[in-house]
């Protein structure tokens, strides 16, 4: 089942490329990888990044591994060229949530308002 999940989400990022993938170096882990929360990750196993609409996945015992994550709203979602990505929902969901910015008096508060898209309203 591992694998399916990881077929499937590299399936998502070649065809809808506007998934990007970097290199992530962390710390040797046990079995794997360690990441700056010193949380252990097996190789081949992968969590979500909460920072980000992506996934952290540890690829080898030497600490090397892949962030895979959306920027932008995927085509199919239909979103208005002003919407934005999700960092709360998890991955892959997120790259196909269509959000809205809202402006804040304090600049360390985001606040992000879910929009439906045309398809959803159709239905």
């Amino acid at each position: 089942m591992h694998y399916l999940s990881t077929i499937l989400i590299i399936a998502l990022c070649v065809v809808y490329s506007r998934t990007l993938v970097s290199f992530l170096k962390m710390e040797k882990g046990a079995n794997g990888c360690k990441t700056k929360d010193n949380v252990e990750l097996e190789v081949g196993q992968f969590i979500q990044d909460e920072k980000t609409c992506g996934v952290i996945r540890c690829e080898n015992k030497d600490g090397e591994g892949f962030n895979m994550y959306c920027q932008i709203p995927l085509p199919f979602a239909q979103c208005s060229e002003d919407t934005h990505i999700s960092v709360e929902d998890p991955f892959p969901r997120c790259c196909w949530t269509c959000v809205e910015l809202v402006e804040c008096t304090d600049d360390f508060v985001i606040v992000t308002t879910t929009v439906a898209s045309e398809k959803d309203e159709e239905e």
